[in-house]
C-alpha cells in the first residue's frame, strides 16, 4: 500500500541544522512519503545533499508576493500593538513617512478590507500549486519565523488547494516580535505552556489548533548518552585545567560588549582569582559602532571559544563590510553547557539553553548609549524575556553601575544546587519534554490530524 506524501518547505539554510539535522523529521519517514522543498532566496538549496537529503525540489516565490505578505505582517502588528510591547518596540523604529500608511491601513474597515482583498484576489502560489497537484499530499509543513512570506503563502496556497497544513515554531520570540499571521495555519506546533498563551493571545490562534511539541535542536540537552568530556572544552579553549568557567555569549543584536568584558575582566583579576571568562561570539552579529577585536585588548581572564575564533577574526580582516556567518554545529553545545558555572549575555536564546542545564545567567538589560537598533534595555522587554527574567537563578542586570554586583550574584547562584535545580525545572514553562524525542511527537501529532481529517 503507497504511503501518503507530506511536503516539507524549507526556507532557509539554518532549518537545516535546527531541523533536519537535529532529527525532526525522521520518524515521518516509518508512514509517509517525504518530499523536501526549498525555497529559492539567499540560500543554496544544494546545502541539502549535505545533509544526506539527495533528492529534493526547489521552487521560487514571486518577488511582488514576498512584498505584499511582508507588508501585510507590518500592518498587523499596528493592527494588534495592544497586544505585544515587542511590536510596540519596534514600530517605533519604523520611518515616520511609512508608519503613517500602515497605521491608515490597520483602521478597523480598511484592514478588513485589506484582509479581504488578500484572501479573494491573490491568485495562488503557482509553483507551488503545481507542486501539490503532481504530489497530491495530505500536508504541507514549514519550519517558521512567523515572519516570512514563503510560509505564510505556503498556509494560504494550502487552504486554497483544500490540503491541510502545520507550522513548526522556529525561534523563541517569533510568536511576539514579528507581527500577527494574517493566514493561520490548520496547525501550529509551538515550544511549550509561554508559546501556547503568546499564540492565544498574541496570535489569536484557536487553543484547539496549537500543539506544544518542544525544540528540536535542544533534544541533546535531554540525552544522557552525550559522551563529549567536559574537559574538552577547557583544553580545546586553551583554559587551564582547574579553572571555573563562565560563558560571555553575544548576542546578533548590536552591544559593545568589549567595555562590559573589560570591567568583568578586572574584577575577576582583584578577587576571583579562580574564575575566567569565555567569550563566545554570536554567529550571526551584526556590526557594531566602534567595534573592537576582543583579541586585542590584553585581557588576562578573558579566553575566545575556538570554535568561532576564526569568524571572529575574519570581522576584522575583511574589507568588504559584509561580516560572515557561522554554522555552529549542535554537538558542541551540551558539552559547552556542562563545563561553565554561569553565563552573561545580553537577551539571546542561549541563556535559555544555559537554563535548560541549569547554568544560571546575568542577563544584561541595559543599552551602552552607542548602539541603538534593539538595544539590550528594550529586547529585554520583550515578553518571552520577561517573563524568564523571573526564573530562579535569571539576574537581570539593569545599568552598567550593577553590573560587578550582578556577577557576584551570579558566583553566588553557581554554587547553589538547589537553585540550579529549580532553573532547569522552571524552563518547562518555556520548553517542553518528555520521554519520547522530537521526532517521535511531531510523527505523531501528524498521524493525529490526518486520522481528525479522515471521513
Amino acid at each position: 500500500m503507497e504511503k501518503p506524501h507530506i511536503i516539507i518547505v524549507i526556507t532557509a539554510y539554518m532549518y537545516l541544522r535546527d531541523w533536519v539535522k537535529a532529527g525532526a523529521f525522521e520518524a515521518l519517514n516509518d508512514h509517509y512519503t517525504v518530499h523536501y522543498v526549498a525555497v529559492r532566496s539567499d540560500w543554496d538549496p544544494r546545502e541539502f545533499e549535505k545533509y544526506g537529503i539527495p533528492q529534493y525540489r526547489v521552487i521560487s516565490q514571486p518577488s511582488y508576493r514576498q512584498f505584499l505578505l511582508r507588508r501585510l505582517l507590518t500592518v498587523t502588528m499596528y493592527k494588534h500593538a495592544r497586544m505585544s510591547r515587542a511590536f510596540r518596540i519596534k514600530l517605533d523604529l519604523v520611518r515616520p513617512k511609512t508608519r503613517f500608511l500602515y497605521r491608515a491601513l490597520s483602521l478597523p474597515g480598511l484592514y478588513d478590507l485589506l484582509l479581504w482583498a488578500y484572501n479573494r484576489l491573490l491568485p495562488k502560489w503557482t509553483e507551488f500549486s503545481d507542486l501539490v497537484r503532481e504530489v497530491r499530499p495530505v500536508l504541507v509543513l514549514a519550519p517558521s519565523l512567523a515572519a516570512d512570506s514563503y510560509t505564510i503563502d505556503m498556509t494560504y496556497s494550502a487552504r486554497r488547494l483544500g490540503i491541510k497544513s502545520l507550522m513548526l515554531i522556529n525561534s523563541w520570540d517569533n510568536l511576539v516580535s514579528k507581527g500577527v499571521l494574517p493566514i493561520p495555519p490548520d496547525s501550529l506546533a509551538v515550544w511549550g505552556p509561554q508559546g501556547v498563551n503568546q499564540a492565544t493571545h498574541v496570535q489569536k490562534v484557536p487553543r484547539d489548533r496549537i500543539v506544544q511539541l518542544g525544540v528540536p535542536r535542544f533534544e541533546s540537552y535531554f540525552d544522557d548518552r552525550q559522551t563529549t568530556p567536559t574537559a574538552h572544552i577547557h583544553s580545546f579553549n586553551r583554559i587551564p585545567e582547574g579553572k571555573k568557567v563562565i560563558l560571555y555569549a553575544t548576542t546578533s543584536m548590536p552591544f559593545d560588549d568589549i567595555q562590559a568584558l573589560k570591567l568583568l575582566d578586572q574584577e575577576i583579576s582583584s578577587a576571583y582569582p579562580e574564575y575566567v571568562i569565555l567569550f563566545r561570539p554570536h554567529p550571526g552579529m551584526q556590526r557594531r559602532v566602534g567595534e573592537v577585536n576582543a583579541t586585542e585588548c590584553g585581557f588576562r581572564n578573558v579566553y575566545i571559544d575556538q570554535q568561532l575564533a576564526g569568524y571572529y577574526a575574519a570581522r576584522f580582516t575583511l574589507q568588504t563590510g559584509n561580516y560572515p556567518s557561522f554554522d555552529a554545529p549542535l554537538d558542541y553545545y551540551p558539552a559547552l553547557m556542562k563545563s561553565v558555572v554561569g553565563m552573561i549575555c545580553p537577551p539571546t536564546t542561549l541563556s535559555l539553553e544555559g537554563a535548560l542545564n541549569g547554568v544560571p545567567c546575568l542577563m544584561i538589560c541595559y543599552g551602552d548609549g552607542r548602539n541603538k537598533w534593539l538595544s539590550p534595555d528594550l529586547v529585554s522587554q520583550y515578553e518571552n524575556v520577561e517573563e524568564v527574567l523571573q526564573f530562579p537563578g535569571v539576574v537581570p542586570c539593569y545599568s552598567e553601575t550593577e553590573l560587578l554586583s550582578c556577577f557576584q550574584r551570579i558566583v553566588e547562584c553557581s554554587k547553589d544546587d538547589e537553585l540550579r535545580r529549580r532553573l532547569v525545572e522552571a524552563t518547562r514553562y518555556v520548553v517542553y519534554r518528555d520521554e519520547k524525542p522530537y521526532g517521535r511527537r511531531l510523527s505523531n501529532l501528524v498521524d493525529n490530524l490526518l486520522v481528525a481529517e479522515a471521513p
